[in-house]
């Protein structure tokens, strides 16, 4: 994986590299991405919760302007990507557009508090955030 990152590698010339085939180099990338990612998600991406919280609130007040009441922010965006042609419709969104949606969850410093990344282009934004009951919470909160 790191030589992939760390350069101007594709798979044809990563799987040369080490002797395997490209879309076996290409599963080894993913496989080792996905172990890092979940080796570090508990450590690194996690929603505030007690004094960590109460900071995000605090700081959030003594923004310019006040942001009253708010922790965290969320956006989400479209990647777009080339699917199989046997699944096309099943990411084509109301653009036309194959993609996957990401919603991304920061704090006040733009530190990513949850990640989602997956959902299909033609899903509406607000299941993506039920998934991971983010409107839950903030019904809770109030």
């Amino acid at each position: 994986m790191l030589f992939y990152l760390g350069g101007e590698c594709n798979g044809f010339k990563g799987g040369d590299k080490f002797g395997i085939g490209e879309t076996t180099f290409y599963r080894h990338v993913v496989e080792a991405a996905e172990a890092v990612v979940m080796e570090l998600q508990e450590e690194v991406i996690k929603l505030p919760v007690g004094d960590d919280l109460e900071a995000c609130l605090r700081a959030t007040d003594e923004h310019d302007p006040p942001l009253p009441g708010c922790a965290l922010f969320m956006d989400g965006t479209h990647i777009e990507f080339t699917p199989p042609r046997a699944i096309f419709l099943d990411y084509r969104n109301y653009k036309g557009r194959c993609t996957i949606q990401a919603q991304v969850v920061c704090d006040y410093e733009c530190k990513v508090r949850d990640l989602v990344v997956g959902h299909s282009g033609k899903n509406h934004d607000a299941r993506v955030s039920l998934e991971r009951g983010l409107f839950l919470m903030q019904v809770v909160s109030k």
